[in-house]
C-alpha cells in the first residue's frame, strides 16, 4: 500500500513539472515589462526598444504604431509635461499563457503627470498587456483614459486663441524693437516675450526663452555697433497674429560670422511673424531675411 502511495505521488509530481506554467507572477517575461515601465520613466528609449521584436506594433487606445516608432510617440507627448511617471507603488504584474499556446504579461499601474500649461498633476490608472515570442515582445496593447488631460489641453489651446489687446500687442512689439533691439537692452523684454517664447529663422528653431534669444542676437550686436531696426509696415492683428515687415541698417565695425571689421555699411529687408499670448507677450516669432545678402554686404560668400 505504501508502495503503491509512494508510486501515484512520484507520477503525480512528474506529471505536474511536465505541464506549462499557465498563471504565474513570476517570470522573465514580466521581469521584461518591469525593465520597460523602467525605461520609461528614465525616458530610456534605446533600453526599451531592445525588448520587442523588429516586427512588433503597438496600440495605445486607439492609436496604432510599430512598437519601434513608440519613442517618438513618448517623445511628443511629453513636451505637455513638466515631470511623469508610472508610480512604483501598487504595480501588479502577471503572466498568464492563454488556449492558443500565446504568452502574455499583464501590467496594472497608476501613471501620474503634471501639466506644463496648467501645472495641474493628473492620476491616470494604466492597463499594459503584452504578447511574448521567443523572449521578445511581439504585440502590445495600453489601455487608460485621456479625456480629462484631452479636455484641459483643449481649453488651454481654446484660452491662448482668444484675441489679446490690441494696444498691448502693438505696445509690445514697439518694446521689443526699440528697447531691445535698438537700444541692445534686455531689461524689459521678459515683460514682452513668455517664458517659452520661440524664435525660428527660415523656419529652423534657433531660440527658445529669453537667454537663448539674447545669445542669437549678441553676433548682430558684436559685429554692427549701430544695428538699427526700423519698422516698415505691420499687417492687421489676426487672431493675436501679426506680420512685420522691417528694415536693418548698420556698420560692420565688429567681427561677425567670422569676418573682421570691414567699415561697410549694410541693409537688409526682412519680415516677422510674431504670435502673442491670450495677454499679449509674444511667444512665438517666425524671422525670414535674406542671409546671403548680408554676407555678400561684408564681402564673405558661403560656400
Amino acid at each position: 500500500m505504501k508502495n503503491y502511495l509512494f508510486m501515484l505521488l512520484t507520477a503525480f509530481v512528474l506529471i505536474s513539472c511536465t505541464q506549462d506554467v499557465r498563471y504565474t507572477q513570476n517570470s522573465k517575461e514580466i521581469d521584461v515589462v518591469k525593465s520597460i515601465i523602467e525605461a520609461y520613466n528614465d525616458k530610456d528609449w534605446k533600453t526599451s526598444q531592445s525588448y520587442y521584436a523588429d516586427s512588433s506594433k503597438t496600440t495605445f487606445n486607439r492609436s496604432k504604431m510599430a512598437s519601434k516608432a513608440k519613442a517618438n510617440y513618448h517623445k511628443r507627448n511629453d513636451l505637455n509635461y513638466t515631470k511623469r511617471g508610472f508610480n512604483k507603488k501598487g504595480q501588479e504584474y502577471e503572466m498568464v499563457v492563454d488556449d492558443k499556446g500565446k504568452t502574455w504579461v499583464n501590467f496594472w499601474g497608476t501613471w501620474q503627470g503634471t501639466l506644463k500649461a496648467t501645472g495641474k498633476e493628473y492620476t491616470i490608472p494604466v492597463h499594459l498587456t503584452c504578447r511574448f515570442k521567443d523572449g521578445k515582445i511581439v504585440e502590445e496593447h495600453g489601455y487608460w483614459d485621456p479625456s480629462e488631460i484631452a479636455f484641459a489641453l483643449k481649453a488651454e489651446e481654446t484660452k491662448s486663441k482668444r484675441p489679446a489687446d490690441e494696444k498691448i500687442i502693438l505696445s509690445n512689439i514697439e518694446t521689443f524693437v526699440n528697447e531691445f533691439l535698438n537700444k541692445q537692452n534686455p531689461a524689459g523684454l521678459g515683460q514682452v516675450i513668455t517664458d517659452d517664447y520661440t524664435r525660428y529663422f527660415c523656419d529652423e528653431k534657433v531660440a527658445t526663452g529669453q537667454k537663448e534669444l539674447e545669445a542669437n542676437i549678441a553676433p548682430f550686436f558684436k559685429g554692427f555697433s549701430n544695428f538699427h531696426v526700423k519698422v516698415l509696415h505691420k499687417s492687421p492683428i489676426n487672431e493675436n497674429e501679426i506680420f512685420v515687415h522691417w528694415k536693418v541698417t548698420g556698420t560692420h565695425d565688429g567681427d561677425f560670422a567670422g569676418t573682421a571689421a570691414t567699415g561697410k555699411k549694410i541693409k537688409i529687408m526682412g519680415l516677422s511673424r510674431l504670435h502673442f499670448d491670450e495677454v499679449g507677450k509674444i511667444d512665438k516669432e517666425y524671422l525670414y531675411f535674406d542671409q546671403l545678402s548680408l554676407m555678400e554686404q561684408i564681402g564673405k560668400t558661403l560656400n
